[in-house]
């Protein structure tokens, strides 16, 4: 799967780390606010610097795209992203307030492509318990 990232700071890397490690995946594209930190990334992880977000959507190699834009970034990124009919993961929050979030959302299912927020904190075991505990009842309705 060839990766486009929006945004080329510390998540970003991480990422792309992450997707160095893994079989036929790699990093073909990245749009940053700053062309020279665009260029910095690209250095170190391969790909091709874009000079916006439209131009990294519209490239016939990108398949998908990873959203690590400051997070005010993160909704009309998203939107766009999932118009263009590409796969997201998107780094949390989802978007800045629960309008954007629904209409991400509803834009996911619109587009019928997958639309996956980078939050694993769910599967911690604390998290894990507190969620037995609400499903269970005991505390009331939250």
């Amino acid at each position: 799967m060839r990766v486009g990232i929006l945004g080329a700071g510390w998540w970003a890397d991480q990422h792309a780390q992450a997707l160095a490690t893994l079989e036929g995946f790699a990093v073909t594209g990245v749009n940053s606010r700053s062309l020279d930190t665009a260029a910095a990334f690209v250095a170190q992880h391969g790909g091709r610097v874009h000079a916006d977000a439209r131009a990294l959507l519209a490239a016939p190699d990108v398949d998908a795209v990873l959203i690590t834009a400051p997070h005010e970034y993160h909704a009309p990124l998203a939107l766009e992203a999932l118009a263009s009919g590409k796969p997201v993961l998107l780094e949390k929050p989802v978007a800045t307030n629960s309008t954007e979030t629904h209409a991400v959302l509803d834009a996911a299912r619109n587009a019928g492509v997958p639309c996956l927020v980078g939050f694993t904190s769910h599967y911690f075991p604390g998290f894990s318990r507190a969620k037995q505990i609400i499903d269970s009842g005991e505390l009331g309705r939250p």
